[in-house]
């Protein structure tokens, strides 16, 4: 393919314009040539679109927007004039940029976005929303086209929220958890987020393509939230191309999401470990995000913050693309468990089964419900535990620690149920081998003592009867309490009624579908096969008393949540393939650039991102804001041209500032910071010109030849 120099298109203007008003960056929004193939020529068939969170009228305060200086405050903070300042920005972006299609994000009734853009000869469609907010978004996605250029053929508003309660596998009639009797995991995908799905045809040049707008969830502790929000997008858009895979995909929008993060990893790349992202399976859910480093200060500071983390995204980078995850090398690491202090029994079942289960301290549950210190939140992440609580308040406060699980009280009445949804959703594998190595009292291991005068001792510390000292037992001790215990066989004894109730724990277990380990240890006794057969005989049969709570059990495997099952999936795979994202380039473009950004590995497929930031807050500076586009695709079964996928070849992107000399040419303290008198919203807005890319030659004769033979058959 032949390649174009870039060069700058940008305008040079005077400092100032007619009527006195001085220039901003936003006066040099335009196109800026990129290197591009053999791309049509935009009479053919090209477009342009616009990506932009507007910032929502009810999200704009000054506890929201802090250190804005005294002006940005003035103009920001008086309600018309912003939303004014919106409305012509927005028209300057369409009159200096050819009538881009825009992809809004918090669209909210006071800016009057919709009304504006009929003025300007535009269509748009956006999201259902919600006044107050208490039965959905105050603001919405938006899509907008000018309609002499474009026909929208079909639209589709997809609820993020969905992801709280879709069984796409259930085969039966039995609910585990709905909206008003929340579970397990569900709390932590309702989250009101929405995201807009338009077919477009260009009427100029008869080509459809289909466009996602995106706004996902903004905590950056949930990163397994954000990544099902995104496949269960992508599920949706397949599903709205009606099976044509020849029409090309944009998706754009607010990602809340960074160019190292999984989300933008799972796009670029295709395919990701998701259990990389589950705080139960990796370290890396267990660390505050919420207490990032401070944003920098200063160009320097920014361009050396710019350059670390685009060396980290290289060092993330494995050959394929995808990334190999210190924490998941070898064999997964064991869940580790901290429950509220209403779980006592809950918490024993879990010792029993040899999970290492804590339970919150009568002082730390004072500290909660009397004086609101959570110090089960620093505990959680401190020693890197799962939060499992019975309270729904606690699991909805944004410092709750990602992953937590919420047991609905009442489903208390059937703990077993409870503790088979538990060990699913978080994909335990139960070691019957490592049953009964907890003490149920302290979570100690419990290791076997051979010593005798050690084996005396215990007998005498726990007032043992003498003929005790004269039978042989095997003798076991407590690392942590120093409580012992002694096997013995006899139906009465305290080590067979724990043993008899881990068996029956173990059963129901088997019986919904909690992955086993083959090494049976002391409950070879146990027929799994049969247990297996008795379940789903249940199941068949409906049952009834015993068989009744068995076809429960066994029904629970299928009824998990498709977001659980995303989560297992250690090769979650984007139903578009991998994407090419806008503004980034692959580390073989780096020509003539920085030598610390070359790849080590010349198979390694590396984007770095080519700006620092799309969002610049007093608090925060980050790449939040996205475009990325299909590539070309063969379906293997066919080569005929509607089984490809049309390339979208990217020609042009939107000048976005990459200093903060260019948000603040006036060197103003804390000039830089977003919304500004310049510019309404805390998010910078890009874009990209895309051309239809050619199909190859080659690739054109196979398919004349094959046309040819099939009209001649």
């Amino acid at each position: 393919m032949k390649k174009q120099k870039p060069k700058s298109k940008r305008k040079t203007k005077s400092r100032s314009k007619e009527g006195g008003s001085r220039h901003s960056w936003v006066d040099d929004l335009d196109w800026m040539p990129v290197e591009t193939g053999d791309a049509q020529d935009d009479e053919d068939g090209g477009f342009s679109i616009i990506s932009w969170n507007v910032l929502a009228d009810s999200y704009c305060s000054p506890r929201s927007h802090r250190c804005l200086p005294q002006k940005s405050q003035n103009h920001i903070f008086n309600r018309n004039q912003r939303h004014h300042h919106v409305q012509k920005t927005l028209c300057q972006l369409v009159s200096s940029l050819d009538r881009p299609i825009f992809a809004l994000q918090e669209v909210d009734a006071p800016l009057g976005v919709l009304t504006k853009f009929e003025e300007l000869g535009y269509d748009g469609i956006e999201t259902p929303t919600s006044p107050g907010g208490k039965n959905g978004r105050v603001d919405a996605c938006g899509l907008y086209f000018d309609r002499e250029e474009w026909v929208c053929l079909k639209s589709e508003a997809v609820p993020l929220d969905d992801l709280a309660t879709l069984r796409s596998k259930s085969t039966t009639e039995v609910t585990v958890g709905t909206r008003n009797n929340l579970q397990g995991l569900q709390a932590s995908f309702l989250r009101k987020n929405m995201a807009l799905l338009v077919k477009l045809r260009n009427v100029k040049v008869n080509k459809t393509v289909v466009i996602a707008v995106l706004h996902l969830y903004w905590n950056p502790n949930y990163e397994y939230v954000k990544l099902c929000q995104t496949h269960h997008i992508m599920r949706n858009a397949k599903d709205f191309c009606d099976g044509d895979s020849s029409i090309p995909l944009v998706v754009c929008g607010d990602l809340n999401s960074q160019p190292e993060s999984y989300v933008y990893k799972y796009l670029s790349s295709g395919t990701i470990n998701a259990k990389l992202v589950t705080p139960w399976y990796s370290s890396i859910g267990f660390v505050d995000q919420m207490k990032e480093e401070t944003p920098p200060q200063t160009d320097e500071e920014l361009l050396q913050w710019a350059l670390s983390r685009k060396l980290k995204i290289q060092d993330d980078s494995s050959p394929d693309g995808s990334d190999d995850g210190d924490d998941l090398k070898g064999p997964v690491k064991p869940i580790r468990y901290l429950l509220d202090f209403t779980l006592n029994r809950f918490c024993r079942w879990l010792r029993i089964l040899g999970i290492d289960a804590v339970l919150e301290t009568e002082e730390e549950e004072k500290l909660r419900t009397k004086d609101g210190n959570l110090v089960i939140f620093d505990r959680c992440r401190t020693e890197k535990r799962t939060l499992v609580s019975t309270s729904t308040k606690l699991l909805l406060r944004k410092d709750c620690p990602p992953g937590a699980y919420l047991l609905d009280t009442k489903s208390l009445a059937n703990l077993e149920l409870s503790l088979i949804h538990l060990l699913l959703s978080h994909g335990v594998k139960l070691q019957p081998r490592t049953f009964l190595t907890r003490c149920v009292v302290c979570n100690g291991m419990i290791c076997k003592v051979t010593d005798e005068n050690q084996i005396k001792q215990i007998f005498e510390a726990h007032s043992a009867p003498d003929q005790l000292h004269k039978e042989i037992f095997e003798v076991f001790q407590c690392k942590g309490c120093q409580q012992g215990y002694w096997w013995c066989e006899k139906p009465t004894s305290s080590a067979s009624r724990v043993k008899s109730q881990a068996a029956s724990l173990l059963e129901a277990c088997i019986r919904g579908g909690v992955p086993l380990d083959k090494d049976m240890a002391m409950f070879d006794f146990v027929d799994v096969e049969e247990v297996k057969a008795q379940a789903s005989s249940n199941a068949e049969d409906g049952g009834d008393g015993e068989g009744l709570k068995g076809c429960a059990e066994s029904n629970l495997f299928l009824e998990r949540l498709d977001v659980i099952e995303w989560l297992q999936d250690e090769g979650l795979a984007n139903p578009f393939g991998p994407m090419k994202s806008v503004y980034s380039e692959y580390m073989g473009d780096q020509e003539g650039k920085d030598e610390r950004l070359k790849p080590a590995n010349e198979e390694k497929i590396q984007e770095i991102p080519l700006i620092p930031f799309t969002n610049v807050t007093h608090d925060f500076v980050g790449h939040l804001d996205h475009i990325f586009v299909t590539q070309q695709q063969a379906s293997p079964m066919s080569s005929s041209s509607s089984n490809r996928t049309c390339i979208l070849e990217v020609s042009q992107r939107l000048y976005v500032p990459t200093t903060y000399s260019e948000l603040n040419p006036e060197g103003e303290r804390n000039g830089h910071l977003l919304p500004s008198t310049a510019w309404p919203s805390d998010h910078l807005a890009v874009g990209a010109k895309l051309t239809w890319g050619r199909i190859d030659d080659e690739d054109d004769d196979k398919e004349a030849v094959l046309e040819t033979n099939t009209a001649g058959t």
